[in-house]
């Protein structure tokens, strides 16, 4: 029976109850990719208009779903302006082959460099996420915290 590949997005605030927790506990320790497909990225970005250049690639992540498909954490610039630039994050599923966008989440969360408050590298966990016997997902994590010694500030979003 072929898997299923899917996306859902949510926000969960850091606690000791989270799904994302319990997520964690029930198939094991975040081992995240360290990787970036470079060949590969410079055709998703083509298939889906965003510059190159304007992609984060300290930032960004992606780890092989399946032999024919790759999963993106993608943190690119969004607008360019004289101070500063304002950036967000595009997990996506792409097809190997060309690049084509299988499907995409866009993060509704918008960062201005200079802000005090900012998102970590999205990471992706290396390891699947089986749902049931027909939906597989794969997960992303990024953490927003202030820039500071002492972070009194920070959230964790879990993309699975």
């Amino acid at each position: 029976m072929k898997s299923r590949s899917i996306i859902l997005y949510f926000t969960i605030f850091i606690s000791f109850t989270t799904y994302s927790q319990k997520l964690f506990e029930k198939h094991g320790n975040r081992v995240y990719s360290d990787t970036l497909n470079i060949k590969l990225l410079h055709k998703v970005c083509n298939n889906l208009e965003i510059k190159f250049s304007d992609v984060y690639i300290n930032k960004s992540h992606s780890v092989n779903f399946t032999t024919d498909k790759t999963f993106f954490a993608l943190q690119y610039i969004t607008k360019s302006m004289k101070d500063e630039n304002l950036y967000t994050t595009k997990y996506v599923f792409v097809n190997n082959s060309n690049g084509s966008v299988i499907d995409h989440v866009d993060d509704k969360t918008f960062y201005y460099e200079t802000k005090a408050i900012q998102p970590s590298p999205s990471y992706v966990l290396k390891n699947k996420i089986k749902f049931n016997d027909n939906i597989i997902g794969v997960g992303a994590i990024t953490e927003e915290s202030t820039r500071s010694s002492a972070t009194l500030y920070s959230q964790q979003k879990t993309t699975s």
